[in-house]
């Protein structure tokens, strides 16, 4: 009775632990994780050069956010417009006017619904937003086909997990049939999220991943330069922004979430240093957790074998 009331124990330690971890990615996505680092760094943050090699010093409150939100859309159209001209340029025919500026599109909005409140210093913003002009948000390869040994590893979901990529069982696939999917071709530094089957996966693509794809249930966020993959996967990890995902699925059988709605989940906008910070302290503590956890486990493990001990002991009359 005394092993089992141990073992109940740890089971509970191991479901506060679970609970524990939600709370740090909750505490990171509302601002309250790095509250005390914002008020040591109010008013005294780097200047973040913009592509033109000018500088724009971010500014503490609500009117700060909104310049850092200001600053990337028309850093957003003026690359977009640059894009344009070259294509112009290319086929030798220049615009006479400026009808053509009309085209651009501005990333959606973000659907902010039963989401906690930001700190003054951040702002919502969509997926959309977040993700680098130059590369479409999109899914991976529909048909993977035979598996190739020397082929294209390829993430399914299987391999996104939460905040983490898991290599068992990890596909390869004929390198030209990814060619033909080449917007989804990984770079490193993207967000990868599972939009299809079981929800929830999230994780950051390290280096080491460039050159490899995705398949149809996973989709390829390309951050931009504002953003940090690492803290972009916290805040899709956490339970507020997991909610909203679960809130807007769609399908009955096989459900998921489309790239329309997908381009519309909300993330925070916080600046690049804060967002260093949030993955540096969430880092240590989710490491530190899951040392705990494996301890835990093993100890379980342990007082199993030792209440069979105990009861080989019992039964054969050595006790």
């Amino acid at each position: 009775s005394h092993i089992d009331a141990g073992i109940e124990a740890l089971k509970k330690a191991k479901q506060l632990l679970k609970q524990y971890r939600q709370s740090v990615l909750k505490a990171a996505v509302t601002g309250e994780l790095t509250k005390e680092w914002r008020e040591a760094n109010k008013g005294n943050l780097e200047p973040e050069s913009d592509v033109h090699g000018s500088t724009n010093a971010a500014v503490a409150g609500r009117e700060g956010a909104a310049q850092l939100l200001d600053r990337i859309l028309k850093e957003r159209r003026q690359k977009w417009e640059e894009q344009q001209l070259k294509q112009f340029k290319a086929k030798g025919k220049m615009p006479k006017d400026d009808k053509w500026k009309g085209k651009y599109k501005e990333p959606v909005g973000a659907v902010v619904d039963n989401l906690p409140v930001l700190p003054n210093e951040w702002c919502w913003v969509s997926l959309d937003f977040v993700s680098s002009p130059d590369r479409a948000l999109t899914y991976g390869v529909i048909k993977l086909g035979d598996h190739i040994e020397n082929g294209v590893p390829v993430l399914r979901s299987s391999n996104v997990r939460h905040l983490n990529i898991e290599l068992k069982g990890l596909k390869k696939i004929d390198p030209n049939l990814s060619d033909k999917y080449s917007r989804t071709i990984l770079q490193g530094g993207e967000v990868v999220i599972t939009v299809r089957g079981t929800l929830g996966g999230v994780a950051a693509v390290p280096n080491e991943y460039r050159c490899w794809n995705v398949s149809r249930e996973v989709v390829v966020i390309p951050a931009q330069k504002y953003f940090d993959s690492n803290c972009l996967a916290i805040f899709i990890g956490s339970l507020p922004i997991q909610n909203w995902f679960n809130r807007n699925t769609k399908g009955i059988a096989y459900t998921g979430i489309n790239i329309e709605t997908l381009k519309e989940a909300p993330v925070p906008l916080v600046s690049k240093e804060e967002q260093q910070e949030i993955t540096q302290i969430v880092s240590e503590k989710l490491d530190a957790i899951q040392r705990l956890d494996e301890e835990i486990g093993a100890q379980i493990i342990k007082s199993e074998k030792n209440k069979q001990s105990v009861l080989a002991s019992a039964f054969s009359g050595q006790l």
